[in-house]
C-alpha cells in the first residue's frame, strides 16, 4: 500500500490499513514524536548545545548541524556520548497506559518495527506484551561493518538472519539510526547523515 499522509486518509484507507494490520502485513515506522515529553527532543538538544558551545549560525535548532559544529569543537564521538548521557536514567513510558504509542504498537500482531529512535522503549513495550523481541541496527559506517565481520556467533550485537526470521512472537526492532548502547551506530551529525545516505545508495545500487 502506497504511503499516504494521515490527514489525507479516507475511511476506506483506514479500513484497508486495519485489514493489513490484522494480517501482519504492516511495518510501523517509529520516530521521535512517540517520546515527546519523555526524552529531550532534537530541537531542544540543539538549542542547548548552541548556547553552551557558542554556535555562530542562526539555525540553532538544527541538531545535525549543531552536532557537527560541536563534534569539530570537541571530538567526533562527543555529541553521541552527550546524548547517551542525557538518555541514561530517564524513566520509560508507562506501558500500561492504553494511549502510550509504544504499547499500542506492541499489542499488534506485527513482526517488524523500524525506528529512527536511539532508545529501547519499543523493545521494553514488546516485552510487556509477553513478546521476545530482537534488536538490530544499520551498519552504515566502516566501524560497524568491521564489527559485524568480527562478531562471534555468541555475541548479541548482531543478528544471524540465516537462523532468525522475524515473527509476531519474536519480532524485530530495527534501529535505522542506531541505538545508545552502541554509540558508534548513532546517526547524529551532518557527516553521519551523509555517510548514512551514501551507504544506503550503495545498497540500492547493488540490488
Amino acid at each position: 500500500m502506497a504511503n499516504l499522509e494521515v490527514s489525507k486518509l479516507e475511511d476506506n484507507d483506514w479500513i484497508n490499513i486495519l485489514k493489513l494490520i490484522k494480517k501482519g502485513k504492516c511495518t510501523p515506522f517509529i520516530g521521535a514524536g512517540v517520546c515527546a515529553g519523555i526524552l529531550p527532543m532534537a530541537r531542544d538538544i540543539a538549542n542547548e548545545w548552541a548556547k553552551e558551545y557558542n554556535y555562530p549560525l542562526k539555525d540553532s535548532d538544527d541538531l545535525p548541524r549543531v552536532a557537527q559544529f560541536v563534534a569539530i569543537e570537541q571530538y567526533d564521538m562527543f555529541p553521541k556520548e552527550e546524548i547517551v548521557d542525557q538518555f541514561e536514567g530517564v524513566s520509560p513510558p508507562d506501558f500500561s497506559q492504553a494511549d502510550d504509542p509504544h504499547s499500542a504498537l506492541a499489542s499488534l500482531p506485527l513482526s517488524i518495527y523500524i525506528t529512527t529512535n536511539y532508545d529501547n522503549f519499543m523493545v521494553q513495550a514488546l516485552k510487556q506484551h509477553n513478546k521476545d523481541p530482537v534488536r538490530d541496527f544499520c551498519t552504515w559506517n566502516k566501524y560497524l561493518e568491521d564489527l559485524r565481520k568480527s562478531d562471534s556467533s555468541s555475541s548479541s550485537s548482531f543478528i544471524n538472519y540465516m537462523q532468525y526470521s522475524p515473527n509476531t512472537v519474536h519480532p524485530l526492532v530495527y534501529h535505522l539510526h542506531g541505538r545508545t548502547d552502541i554509540p558508534q551506530s548513532m546517526v547524529v551529525t551532518e557527516s553521519d547523515y551523509l555517510d548514512f545516505l551514501i551507504h544506503m545508495v550503495k545498497i540500492m545500487a547493488a540490488e
